[in-house]
């Protein structure tokens, strides 16, 4: 059997499992008629990235199925977007160019997705009579960090590639923004999507148990069939284990975004009526941040806890109910073989790669130190800086493992302020929001509650991680998804 096709096997295993366990919550959450069409969607693009000789020709058969689909299921393209855009690795090659220029711009599965399936809403005028540009506060900082990002992108730089790395970045953070906080208008469809989002990360969830098991990146083979290896992980050992990516390069990836479907189940439980389909789908999406072997993600998940108990009042009752699961379990865990391993693996009280985090202290200490030479605006050439020069690794590279240092050090302090103010914005109003609700709409309390939570234990998790392959993504399209909650109850609120 072809490797890429025993591959395939095992994901469609996984989708199967997914689907045998917890069908009948998901379509009654999804409705039985989109689900079984975004399933069959699912399946057959990974059939098209198993069997297509080439990324182009995987891209043309995909871009005729989604057109297919959409001339029958024309309000389905947001739904698409979120369950197709973690099927597949985030497959990336140069579209070539003509005449001088060498290539017109790098095309991702994830950046065709956005052009296909949300391009044309931001295209349409619905969007300006419901919610027009600035009716967020957040709307003018993604915009000014997107424009600053774009000019620096002059410095040292030829005006096509600049022109070009402006192009993307408006593919890549306003569009999903702006489409996804935009067009999605009431809480049945915010639930909805949650829900498609957290059937493709429980599959994703089990695949990760097989990598560990079979110690395969199970999802590298559809790449190299594709020719698109490039975007392969790594094969990294952590305590004798394989840590799990999935379609992710990094672990830390795949432990951020199940971190994030954790986080969406908290609210999604609440609607799951058969107590066996709620345990399944919260104990596959929890062993899916496991098998990332990630501390960050782990810390991460932690937070994601405490700010949701936090926001329900709830924080001391939680932290002790917890303590008290944990002393009760630890005589018991601490008899069995993995115990040991276990506890080498946790943050900071584990002994396993502790270079790892003395790596990260003298890198803030030495981007520190490359900022006061370049505080404003940072430097699009600061990886030549001596102070970071010492930071080069064996692979001859320096690890940039924070994506606020990165932003501060091509962007300075500008940059960095303008980012987070777009995070701050959205999760102020989102919390006037949720704390109206608080007394009076139970369900609108629990779904807005979540995705502060989400957001605020992401915003924690990619400091522990570069901001690469479907990392921005993911915050961008859940900022989108706190802006549509804010627009969807602003307008009662009056806030």
């Amino acid at each position: 059997m072809p490797i890429t096709i025993r591959a395939l096997a095992f994901v469609y295993i996984s989708v199967l499992i997914v689907h045998l366990f917890a069908r009948k919550e998901f379509i009654r959450l999804i409705g039985i008629s989109d689900y079984n069409k975004l399933l069959y969607s699912y399946i057959f693009v990974l059939l098209v990235a198993a069997l297509s000789p080439g990324y182009w020709i995987f891209l043309s058969i995909l871009l005729i199925y989604i057109q297919i689909f959409l001339r029958k299921n024309p309000d389905l393209r947001i739904s698409l977007f979120f369950m197709l855009i973690f099927a597949v690795p985030n497959f990336t090659l140069d579209i070539p160019g003509i005449f001088d220029i060498r290539f017109v711009m790098s095309m991702s599965y994830a950046r065709f997705l956005i052009l296909i399936l949300l391009l044309p809403l931001l295209l349409s005028k619905r969007h300006k009579e419901y919610a027009p540009f600035g009716f967020l506060s957040t709307d003018i900082f993604v915009l000014a960090y997107i424009l600053t990002n774009g000019i620096l992108g002059f410095r040292d730089n030829t005006i096509t590639n600049a022109i070009r790395e402006l192009f993307m970045l408006y593919i890549d953070i306003y569009i999903p923004y702006f489409v996804i906080s935009r067009y999605v208008v009431n809480s049945l469809e915010l639930q909805k999507i949650l829900s498609i989002f957290v059937f493709s990360i429980c599959v994703l969830s089990v695949v990760s148990l097989l990598e560990t098991s079979k110690s395969w990146h199970i999802y590298n083979e559809f790449s190299k069939h594709l020719q698109t290896s490039n975007n392969t992980p790594l094969y990294l050992i952590r305590s004798g284990m394989l840590r799990a990516s999935t379609v992710f390069y990094t672990p830390i990836a795949l432990g951020l975004v199940a971190t994030i479907a954790f986080g969406a189940s908290l609210y999604l439980v609440r609607h799951i009526k058969d107590y066996q389909s709620r345990l399944f789908i919260l104990i596959v999406i929890f062993m899916g941040l496991v098998t990332s072997l990630s501390r960050g993600p782990w810390m991460g998940f932690v937070i994601l806890i405490l700010a949701h108990s936090y926001i329900h009042k709830t924080l001391l009752k939680d932290t002790f109910k917890y303590f008290i699961i944990l002393v009760i379990l630890i005589p018991f865990l601490s008899l069995t073989s993995y115990w040991n391993t276990f506890v080498s693996l946790l943050p900071i009280i584990g002994n396993v790669e502790i270079e790892n985090i003395t790596y990260r202290q003298q890198l803030l200490e030495n981007a520190l130190l490359v900022l006061q030479k370049y505080p404003i605006f940072g430097s699009p050439k600061f990886i030549d800086e001596p102070e970071m020069q010492q930071m080069v690794q064996g692979q001859g590279i320096v690890d940039i493992v924070n994506s606020y240092i990165r932003i501060m050090l091509t962007t300075g302090i500008v940059g960095l302020i303008l980012f987070v103010s777009i995070f701050i914005s959205i999760l102020i109003s989102a919390y006037k929001i949720i704390i109206a609700y608080m007394m009076t709409d139970k369900d609108k309390f629990e779904l807005g509650s979540t995705l502060v939570a989400i957001l605020v234990s992401t915003l924690f998790i990619i400091s522990t991680v570069s901001s690469i392959g479907y990392i921005p993504y993911l915050y961008w399209i859940f900022t989108g998804l706190i802006g549509a909650y804010v627009i969807m109850n602003r307008y009662l609120l009056k806030i």
